[in-house]
């Protein structure tokens, strides 16, 4: 049939014009749908700083939770100091405009809490111990602090502030941000402790760790981080993690199945409630924007009145909810009730109570921050003007109704007029006279013309193609092949197109992209380099495994055939392992029966075990070692590199190994025949039967291999002792 015939047959006439309409109703219906919004909220962040100059609000803050030293109390946790009350900290001090008290906050976090090797700050200082015992961090008190420091950066016009912000943010992207297939851009709560590997339903995340009004700015100051992508994911997780009668996220939540495409679940180990950590969910939405399709109507049921404080609710059991007894808290139902039913703040809003704990002075705080900078008919102009006299008439203007969605792929768009806030690309701000007025409704007006355009063409489009392909479709039909041949053509084409796996892991690279390991066989530097290896793996959802040999009877060996030829047969085998592993792998002799091996970019402890089967077979072909591999996996065995050596040492000496090397009289057998007797003496002979003779180090030399990047040599001092060695082995020049 030619198309010719399709279209004058009166029947496919109609099914083409029916194509068309639907397709332009489609078109039409998108042009009835709301403007999109514009991305360009990564250039324009809401600014903070200054908003509480010369308030008595962060006077009676900084008087009450803020000491000399620039450290911040955490009165409810032992007089404990985190790094998310230094971020909170410094973010209040930079709204204050008090430069002094944030740079005495920034002075005591490098100091105290940036004690690890990358910029993150240590999660706990502790009073008791006076340093931060765990090294691990938390990623909500890094964005914080970044945060704070793009602000002040802004404020005070200081390159030395942008740079740490940059820095900080810099770490986050590398420690703290996976991409998984399905999931999209996940935001860990710590560099580790919560990967698949870490936890028993890894991924584990903390949704209030998603600091939705932060990540503007960064991805400002720091192009590397998508902060768009990052804000369009968090939301797609929040809107499926909800749990209950209220359907409210829990505090900490496990993506486990989410590879399995099912819902994400409250986590394991954690309670199972809307706790002290989500009840800030509410304050980062109401902050960055985030209000449409009832964002924060999920939210009502904590407060259940105007002068209710909240209370945590146990998404698991009914009637098990704890009322909280705080007033800070309050202020947070105060800004779900302004979104969601328009009523003012009530005059308790406003008043700030000094007598209460750290974490809900600090609610309070950032609420009153938040409903300040982000203005709306809710503020009342007079207690405006009393507790926060920087802030101009119009943060009270009317708020636009025009908002940011929670649906996938959405952006976050600037809620009113308002100087944008310009970072030039040296990371200055602009001058003051070089800023520029940016209204949104003309934003959005542009957006809906071009978008109009757009639709029109997209609907065009859709119905050109269906056309095309149902007239394609009626002239190939009589051209399909029979059964028969369509079943051999799908054979043939099965044996030629690898076949995908939608549970396949993100494809990881063959080695890392850098080499951690330096040729050093001390187990303290080997040590910290297997953690700086392990951190790497895990960016690529990998880890890192450590296999571990012993040489038998090494006593007895010396004694038999000399430490000299014990050392170079040990030299061979590692020479030959060596040349089994990939570029970033590594091999080790801490000591001169140990054999250490670093395998990176392992799937899981299976995949390690093969490994070491594997390695052992070349092994045994060289007599020295009594038994099979011991091993360790991080982070099973253990998070330090330490902790993994000893580990796999533990593992190997468990299978008998400590009694084969220290307590057995038996020799392998073919060290006791006359071909390695005849090593132990002094001989002109070069020619040694069926062996290559190397030149022998002299007894005071210490013999080094090195095995990686490609290079595997054996160094020594020459001398006039001549051994033989092993078969296969070259002599040595």
């Amino acid at each position: 049939m030619s198309k010719g015939d399709a279209l004058s047959n009166p029947s496919l006439a109609s099914t083409f014009a029916s194509i068309l309409v639907i397709s332009f109703i489609v078109a039409a219906k998108s042009l009835a749908a709301e403007p999109a919004l514009t991305p360009a909220w990564q250039s324009n962040p809401l600014p903070i700083g200054g908003i509480l100059r010369d308030s008595a609000l962060w006077t009676a803050y900084r008087a009450r939770f803020v000491d000399k030293s620039g450290r911040i109390i955490d009165t409810g946790n032992g007089k404990a100091s985190h790094s998310e009350g230094q971020g909170y900290g410094m973010l209040l001090a930079a709204a204050a405009a008090d430069r002094s008290s944030f740079d005495a906050i920034w002075s005591w976090t490098k100091e105290n809490l940036m004690v690890r090797p990358d910029r993150l700050a240590a999660w706990k200082w502790d009073p008791d111990t006076k340093r931060a015992d765990d090294k691990n961090n938390a990623t909500d008190g890094d964005i914080l602090i970044a945060w704070a420091l793009a602000e002040a950066a802004e404020l005070w016009d200081s390159p030395n502030y942008l740079s740490a912000a940059r820095g900080v943010t810099d770490d986050i992207i590398e420690k703290a941000i996976r991409i998984a297939p399905g999931q999209g851009h996940i935001l860990m709560p710590a560099a580790r402790g919560f990967s698949r590997y870490e936890s028993p339903d890894g991924p584990v995340v903390n949704l209030s760790y998603w600091v939705f009004p932060a990540f503007p700015r960064l991805a400002q100051i720091n192009p590397r981080f998508d902060g768009r992508a990052l804000t369009i994911d968090g939301l797609e997780l929040l809107r499926r993690g909800r749990f209950g009668a209220l359907e409210l996220p829990p505090d900490w939540l496990s993506l486990e199945s989410e590879a399995d495409g099912a819902k994400p679940v409250p986590a394991q180990n954690f309670p199972r409630r809307f706790g002290y950590d989500s009840i800030r969910i509410p304050l980062y939405l109401f902050w960055a924007g985030i209000l449409g399709e009832g964002a924060l109507r999920a939210f009502e049921g904590v407060w259940t009145s105007e002068d209710s404080k909240g209370q945590l609710i146990d998404l698991g059991a009914v009637g098990k909810n704890v009322p909280l007894d705080e007033p800070g808290y309050l202020a947070i139902g105060a800004l779900v009730r302004c979104t969601t039913m328009k009523q003012t703040y009530p005059a308790e809003f406003y008043r700030f109570r000094s007598n209460q704990n750290y974490y809900p002075a600090t609610i309070h705080m950032l609420s009153l921050l938040a409903a300040a900078a982000r203005g709306g008919p809710c503020l009342d102009q007079a207690a405006v003007s009393d507790n926060m006299p920087h802030i101009g008439k119009s943060h009270t203007s009317s708020m636009s109704s025009s908002v940011s969605q929670i649906t996938p792929r959405a952006g976050l768009a600037p809620q009113r007029e308002r100087t944008a806030p310009h970072l030039a690309a040296s990371g200055i701000n602009a001058p003051e006279s070089a800023k520029r007025k940016i209204t949104v409704k003309n934003d959005e007006r542009d957006d809906a013309v071009l978008m109009f355009y757009l639709r029109w063409a997209l609907g065009g489009l859709v119905a050109t193609t269906a056309l095309f392909s149902m007239v394609r479709r009626i002239n190939l039909k009589s051209l399909s092949p029979k059964p028969e041949a369509r079943e051999s053509l799908f054979l043939n084409a099965a044996s030629i197109i690898p076949r995908r796996n939608d549970d396949a892991l993100m494809e990881a690279p063959r080695t890392l992209p850098y080499n951690p390991f330096t040729h050093s066989s001390d187990t303290a530097i080997l040590g910290r380099q297997i953690e700086i290896a392990a951190e790497a793996c895990v960016r690529f959802s990998r880890t890192i495994g450590v296999i571990y040999f012993e040489v038998g009877s090494l006593k007895k060996l010396d004694r038999q055939l000399g430490a000299q030829v014990v050392d170079l047969k040990v030299a061979a085998l590692v020479a030959e392992l060596g040349r089994l592993l990939r570029a970033t792998d590594y091999i080790a002799t801490p000591e001169r029966n140990q054999i250490v091996i670093c395998i990176c970019l392992l799937e899981n402890t299976t995949d390690l075990k093969s490994i070491a089967a594997r390695l052992w077979e070349t092994v045994q072909r060289h007599g020295i070692v009594p038994q099979p591999a011991g091993y360790s996996v991080y982070p099973l065995n253990g998070y330090s590199g330490e902790e993994l050596i000893n580990a796999a040492r533990e593992d190997y000496l468990s299978k008998g190994g400590s009694k084969r090397s220290r307590d057995s009289d038996s020799i392998p057998k073919q060290f006791t025949s006359n071909k390695y007797k005849m090593a132990r003496h002094r001989s002109a002979d070069k020619t040694a039967k069926k062996s290559a003779c190397v030149a022998a180090p002299a007894s005071n030399a210490k013999m080094s291999v090195i095995a990686g990047k490609g290079q595997r040599t054996l160094g020594f001092k020459r001398s006039d002792d001549l051994v033989c060695e092993e078969q296969n082995l070259k002599p040595l020049r």
